[in-house]
């Protein structure tokens, strides 16, 4: 890329333009004061002389007289100047010195130009006496004499790094643009403000019109409507003008094929070249309205199963509760009737024949085994939470814990350690709650049938508004599968015996307190239940 030094700002190449105004001005003034001289014929020869000389040295534009070789045999300041030589230092010199070897051909090409046709004018680089290169526009004309002969060669120029800059910036610029313009997702038409025609647009309107961008250009913008509301998009279009901007406004845009596309609308005026024009982005809202229709009659059918959904829960609450106890006590039943059946046959066994000391002693551990599991069964059907109806009140969390814990008799090493900070009263429920740390303490205790460590911890979570009690054991752990797959639903449980209802109705009561609980387990490395409770609901 050609050195023209560092970029000029937008304020700075204003100020550059303006000053070469300005010289050019002065250049017309001079000219208009020597032709007034010339034709009043009141200015002696030396006047006009000195005058000429005058224009020549103070003028800002290059100029140089050389021979036919290519020798200078004058120059002016300026000219001296933009080389960074003095007048004296360039007279004598070839042209050469002014020019690299590379652009030494354009040069001589001028200069044959300049034989043949007798004037050349175009643009030139040069180069400074620091080596630095820069462009000039070049106007160079033959000289002849009284004969008409050629004798030298007359040139001036101008030097234009400044309006190259300019060129450079406002090319980069209309090149990003164009860019943005034409690789955007949306159709963009220009019009003339004035009249209304589409002077431009990218080829995203030829997707949405059904036309060729060359048919596009030339219409007028009521054109893109349907002719039926051409008068209503008219005084639309004169609005948005008034305006200056607009953002979303909805319309229809008529296809070549007669069919419709509704359309957002945002559009602003511009200024190009001095010339207002106004630049309007068409969105197809197809899509989006074919979503809203859909959205809306989702909500509509919405609306209408909540009402239903609402109807169905008033109707069917109680028989869901039944359903579910009719479940619970079939399985409770199920397990009762097959230790009914085992105690049968030993009372049978007893009653028949009875052989020595080690038959008694199997029939009273057969005897106890099941009367165990009895008991055990009729504490989760007495233990079993109401789903309904809870009654919320101030509750003490950390004495819930502690009512909870008497309930357990001391399990064989297990080591039960408490870390429990103040906290904050609950609004809960305070029978619901117990029961959702007894049953979540009683997996953690069973799970360790040979001793290990309990841990309940409590937490005031002032940011959240809530409490957390962590409940973590060191026993056998959970699958990572039963964790996502069989983890609170109900009638699914991982032990022997039970009915798999405690950790789905914990979850429920904690849920409907507005909470949470979350089980983390990894298998044989043990678990930690984590309840989270709002302090008010």
């Amino acid at each position: 890329m050609r050195n023209m030094g560092k970029k000029l700002t937008y304020q700075e190449l204003v100020a550059r333009v303006k000053e070469l105004k300005r010289e050019l001005n002065n250049l017309r003034k001079a000219e208009r004061k020597w032709r007034e001289s010339e034709e009043t014929h009141h200015t002696s020869t030396e006047e006009r002389l000195w005058v000429l000389s005058s224009i020549v040295e103070q003028s800002t534009e290059g100029m140089a007289l050389s021979n036919l070789e290519g020798h200078l045999l004058f120059v002016n300041s300026a000219f001296a100047g933009m080389h960074g030589y003095t007048a004296e230092e360039l007279v004598g010199k070839h042209l050469s010195v002014l020019h690299t070897a590379e652009q030494m051909p354009s040069v001589e090409a001028a200069n044959r130009q300049l034989q043949e046709a007798g004037e050349f004018s175009g643009e030139i680089w040069h180069v400074r006496r620091d080596g630095t290169l820069f462009p000039t526009l070049m106007r160079n004309s033959v000289l002849r004499n009284e004969k008409g002969n050629p004798i030298g060669m007359i040139g001036t120029l101008r030097d234009i790094t400044d309006l190259k800059r300019v060129e450079e910036a406002l090319l980069e610029s209309e090149e990003k643009y164009r860019n943005l313009f034409e690789n955007t997702n949306d159709a963009i038409f220009i019009f003339d403000t004035e009249t209304g025609i589409i002077l431009d647009a990218n080829k995203q309107t030829e997707q949405l019109i059904g036309c060729s961008k060359e048919q596009i250009i030339g219409m007028h913008q009521s054109e893109l409507h349907p002719p039926q509301h051409a008068k209503y998009y008219k005084s639309k279009f004169r609005n948005h003008v008034q305006m200056g901007r607009i953002s979303d406004v909805q319309a229809e845009v008529i296809k070549k094929d007669g069919s419709t596309v509704p359309v957002f609308i945002s559009a602003s005026t511009i200024r190009l070249r001095g010339k207002q024009l106004i630049q309007s982005i068409f969105g197809d809202a197809s899509e989006v309205k074919k979503v809203e229709v859909v959205l809306t009659s989702t909500i509509t059918k919405l609306e209408e199963a909540q009402k239903h959904l609402e109807l169905l829960q008033q109707k069917n609450l109680e028989n869901e509760k039944l359903g579910l106890f009719y479940k619970v006590v079939s399985f409770i039943a199920h397990d009762l009737k097959s230790s009914i059946s085992v105690l049968s046959l030993v009372v049978r066994n007893c009653m028949e024949k009875i052989e020595g000391q080690a038959f008694l002693e199997r029939a009273f551990e057969t005897i106890t085994r099941e009367t165990e599991k009895m008991r055990q069964l009729m504490d989760t059907f007495s233990n079993l939470p109401p789903t309904l109806g809870l009654k919320f009140q101030k509750c003490n969390i950390i004495d819930l814990i502690a009512n909870t814990l008497i309930r357990f008799e001391p399990f064989a090493n297990v080591e039960i350690i408490q870390n429990l900070s103040h906290l904050p009263p609950v609004y809960g429920d305070g029978k619901a709650l117990e029961t959702v740390f007894f049953n979540v303490i009683k997996n953690s205790l069973e799970a360790m049938p040979r001793g290990g460590r309990l841990v309940i911890a409590t937490d005031h979570i002032r940011a959240k508004n809530s409490v957390r009690i962590s409940i973590a054991d060191t026993g056998l752990g959970i699958s990572e599968v039963y964790l996502n797959d069989g983890l609170f639903k109900p009638f699914s449980t991982t032990k022997d015996r039970g009915l798999g209802l405690g950790l789905y109705q914990s979850r429920d009561i904690v849920e409907r307190h507005g909470g949470e609980i979350i089980l983390k387990s990894q298998l044989n490395q043990g678990s930690e239940c984590i309840i989270a409770l709002p302090i008010s609901r």
